[in-house]
């Protein structure tokens, strides 16, 4: 990578920084956003031969800038002093959550009825324009429901040591999609809003004050990175040996386990990558082409495609495939494409600056531990950090996930306050934090 590449990514992690040393956490949208990107930005220097046009990285550090005063501007006004309290008495909240074994019981035989339904009625979701009747859309929204609510419960203690097993289950029905199909997306999502959501309601807890850096992340994340990568290059494996016409699911396993070995797994690594790391490289190359030749915007087709498809306002938007490699290809352009597309190069700043609003906003609502629900927000920014950028609302499931999750929150609101005996609610909620990072609140849910 030439030198003059590492000017805009320093810029970016300096902006990381200065946004962390004023909302005084990792958590906060507009330090970690800056953060996470400067990662990224890094990553193509592991594929020799693909460059990626400095203007390129210069445009994802102003994208970011505006966003993060979006942030700031939108904590300011989702922070109305609450935690201000002029009484001798600091209060903290539990949540109460509605029947979560129940919950988390029917999301997980919700999410397998999808998994039946497309395996035996010979459906290939793999298939651009696949038809699916309306029942099994609607069982497809467990598919990233259960993992989201699963991450929400099992971070908030309310459950016993041997029934908070039961937060994984939703993960077996996208694990069975995952392997029937050969999708990487249909595992790999659904573990982010599991993730997603259990950092979420830390922040809530926690006021904001949930390390970052910790043993147990640090470890957590090293382990997650194996799985990620061991799960890719097995699925890409799979994928390369899987036939238009192969439904049974016997089939695909005799078919599978021929395949695999230790060398297919290091020649699947090859490829896969260059989805792994190549994905700043992807939008450099869209990028250059959208300054030199600024197309028409779209005016919402591409971020709300999800939304206007259902309603039969536009059709679905979908992006080119751009072949990287042999049999690899990628229309992954990261989340500072649809911008430019649906408002322009100009317009994209107000679109970024609108997002770290609503962001900022209820990342505001959750450190005052007054809101729940607005950790969702919280949960759609970092999955959509974790996927490169998102799709925002491209997908009418992730839509109503968001929806559902919401309103299970606010069903599940804090039943009552709790007086702590603390003059300062500062020191409140670094010993709440404290005590929260080591045992977790063990507040049982009459379920």
């Amino acid at each position: 990578m030439p030198l003059e590449n590492y000017v805009p990514i320093g810029f970016l992690f300096v902006l990381a920084l200065f946004a962390r040393f004023f909302a005084k956490s990792w958590y906060f949208p507009g330090a970690v956003f800056p953060l996470v990107w400067s990662v990224y930005a890094c990553m193509p220097v592991l594929l020799p031969g693909f460059p990626v046009w400095d203007g390129a990285l210069w445009w994802i550090f102003f994208s970011a800038l505006v966003m993060v005063i979006g942030s700031f501007w939108g904590k300011m006004t989702g922070q109305t002093g609450f935690n201000k309290i002029t009484s001798s008495i600091a209060f903290d909240k539990r949540l109460e959550f509605y029947k979560p074994t129940a919950v988390l019981l029917l999301c997980t035989l919700f999410g397998m009825g999808y998994v039946i339904y497309v395996e035996s009625s010979n459906v290939n979701i793999s298939e651009i324009g696949h038809y699916l009747p309306l029942p099994a859309k609607v069982f497809l929204i467990f598919l990233y429901l259960g993992p989201l609510l699963g991450g929400i419960i099992y971070s908030s203690g309310c459950l016993s040591s041997y029934r908070k097993l039961l937060c994984y289950l939703p993960l077996i029905p996208p694990a069975t999609l995952s392997v029937l199909f050969t999708g990487r997306s249909q595992i790999l999502q659904p573990i982010f809003y599991w993730i997603a959501g259990y950092f979420a309601i830390k922040v809530f807890y926690t006021r904001g004050n949930y390390k970052f850096i910790s043993v147990r992340n640090v470890l957590g994340g090293f382990f997650f990175l194996i799985v990620f990568i061991f799960l890719g290059v097995i699925l890409h494996l799979f994928r390369s040996v899987r036939t238009g016409d192969m439904f049974s699911a016997s089939d695909k396993f005799y078919v599978f386990l021929n395949a695999a070995s230790v060398t297919g797994f290091l020649d699947g690594w090859d490829k896969f990558k260059y989805l792994v790391f190549g994905n700043v490289y992807f939008f450099s190359s869209y990028f250059s082409l959208a300054w030199d030749l600024p197309a028409e915007p779209r005016w919402g087709e591409v971020i709300f495609s999800g939304p206007l498809s259902l309603f039969g306002i536009a059709p679905r938007t979908r992006f080119d495939n751009m072949i990287v490699v042999e049999d690899v290809e990628s229309n992954v352009y990261t989340g500072f494409r649809p911008p430019i597309d649906d408002f322009g190069l100009g317009g994209s700043f107000g679109w970024w600056l609108i997002y770290g609003f609503v962001m900022g906003f209820a990342y505001g609502r959750v450190v005052e531990g007054r809101k729940s629900q607005y950790c969702i927000f919280l949960v759609a920014c970092y999955v959509n950090l974790a996927l490169f950028g998102g799709s925002f609302f491209g997908y009418n499931s992730i839509v109503f996930t968001y929806v559902l999750s919401i309103y299970y929150l606010y069903w599940s609101q804090v039943k009552q306050l709790e007086p702590l005996g603390y003059s300062d609610p500062s020191e409140m909620a670094k010993e709440t934090a404290m005590m929260y990072s080591k045992t977790g609140f063990h507040r049982r849910n009459s379920d």
